[in-house]
């Protein structure tokens, strides 16, 4: 998960995984311009928290997340 340490919506995701017992690794991008524009060129977006799954990006949202999670897939 790319995210940010005063992104609201980074807190609430990984609140989230934790209370599900989910394992991840957060990259910060917060003021490293090499990790915010490695995103944006794999994402096309600037919005975080952004989610890959072995490497493969998922979304920049919780619904795909939480889907993978409820089919058992995370």
């Amino acid at each position: 998960m790319y995210a940010g340490k005063r992104c609201p919506g980074c807190a609430a995701a990984k609140e989230w995984l934790n209370a599900r017992g989910v394992r991840y690794e957060v990259v910060n991008i917060d003021g490293d311009r090499r990790l915010m524009h490695e995103l944006t060129s794999i994402t096309g977006q600037r919005s975080i928290p952004q989610f890959f799954l072995d490497r493969q990006w998922l979304s920049g949202g919780m619904a795909q997340v939480r889907d993978l999670y409820a089919r058992g897939q995370i």
